[in-house]
């Protein structure tokens, strides 16, 4: 195998991750039986500002970077690489959804397959995300307000994570289902305030705004389109989930890589009255926010490079 000894590696852990006990045995060691030399440093904080304020701290200008954790550690990365022009990612699979790593690998490969020479390369585009006109976050795989949002955020429990990670891949599978749909249950009573969508028409009884930068949203939503290479993104802002119509045509087809999203470049959604506590899901991260207006962009001068193994399209 032919590894590229001109640049650092650096692999990050998260020993809160939903397969983190899976990360020694099946990165760590890997590398160093192949002779790789690498250097790994663990996420040492809750919040997803201060993991990002140290990993500007402490990764190199240049280099690649492995992510041996979830989502949201893929998507702290991103962000400080924003910054770090010079740091390339690679995402492996060891969180509860994997959705930015299955994006960019097949699921039989591994470590090594992101440390050869002729890897390839695809660029990230991130959208951009104001909320009441000030900068919130950049985004590199998806961002959901309302109910769903709402539903994710009980992923985010301890309780739930310490079940997810002691589970089998198969009763993980199980779980992840039967607690959404407890968590919908829950909550389908909850809608948005009435809004217009780029000055359209006023939409009433919406419960969910659904942007998607990338191919698959928690294992469960799957699109014909990447979204994170393109220069648009993916949108609904019509969705009333409580509605069997909206269920069966929105969620039965994306089960299949068929949801039905709309290409935009820019959306821009104005409330009619404020938004009080409006749950965000954003790229493995949860918050409750009080809105006005939410504006979703891409910025094409803004951009990460990932390593891309995977051999099917």
């Amino acid at each position: 195998m032919n590894h590229h000894t001109s640049e650092p590696l650096i692999v990050v852990t998260n020993p809160n991750s939903t397969k983190a006990k899976s990360v020694e045995t099946e990165v760590l060691r890997p590398l160093e039986e192949n002779g790789v030399a690498f250097k790994a440093i663990d996420t040492r904080f809750f919040l997803a500002e201060d993991n990002i304020n140290d990993f500007l701290d402490r990764l190199p200008e240049n280099g690649r970077v492995i992510s041996a954790a979830g989502d949201g550690t893929a998507e702290q990365l991103a962000t400080a690489a924003l910054q770090k022009r010079g740091l390339t990612l690679g995402i492996l699979p060891y969180g509860n959804y994997n959705d930015t790593a299955l994006s960019h690998m097949d699921k039989n490969q591994t470590v090594l397959d992101f440390v050869r020479d002729d890897v390839a390369l695809v660029e990230r585009k991130p959208m951009t995300i104001e909320i009441n006109g000030e900068h919130v976050s950049e985004t590199f795989s998806y961002a959901t307000f309302g109910l769903t949002a709402l539903i994710a955020a009980g992923f985010h429990d301890q309780a739930s994570r310490e079940r997810m990670r002691t589970a089998s891949p198969m009763r993980r599978s199980i779980l992840r289902y039967g607690q959404a749909g407890i968590g919908y249950l829950k909550h389908a009573g909850n809608t948005l305030p009435d809004f217009q969508a780029n000055g359209n028409e006023t939409q009433s009884g919406r419960t969910d705004l659904a942007f998607a930068n990338n191919p698959t949203v928690a294992r469960l939503l799957r699109f014909e389109d990447t979204y994170f290479d393109k220069d648009y993104f993916g949108v609904r802002t019509d969705l009333d989930m409580k509605s069997l119509h909206d269920l069966a045509t929105f969620g039965i087809p994306s089960l299949f890589g068929k949801a039905p999203l709309d290409r935009t470049e820019t959306m821009r959604v104005q409330f009619e009255r404020t938004a009080h506590q409006l749950p965000f899901q954003s790229g493995g991260e949860y918050q409750e926010i009080d809105a006005d207006s939410i504006f979703v962009y891409k910025d094409l001068n803004k951009k990460v490079a990932y390593l891309h193994p995977r051999r099917t399209s």
